[in-house]
């Protein structure tokens, strides 16, 4: 086997990612008491539902279209099979 060349492989991260501001990389000031509610809610990232779906519906067509596919090829195997004995 030939050596794979490791020198253009990049991480699969978006952009915003490269461009995270330097206040999120320090960690934060350890204090004695615990986080209020509304700390903890602004400290986790707000995931929206429809992000994804915006960002990954060729994806979602694709995949129903392989679907389709192999569902036709299945029964193809089965019509098949009581045919060629």
């Amino acid at each position: 086997m030939s050596k794979t060349n490791r020198r253009y492989r990049t991480p699969n991260l978006p952009a915003s990612a490269y461009s995270a501001p330097a206040a999120a990389a320090q960690p934060a000031p350890v204090s004695a008491k615990a986080p209020s509610a509304a700390a903890a809610a602004r400290a986790l990232p707000v995931l929206n539902k429809t992000a994804w779906q915006d960002e990954y519906s060729d994806v979602m067509g694709d995949l129903k279209r392989t679907g389709v596919i192999a569902g036709v090829l299945l029964l193809a195997m089965v019509a098949l099979s009581f045919f060629l004995r």
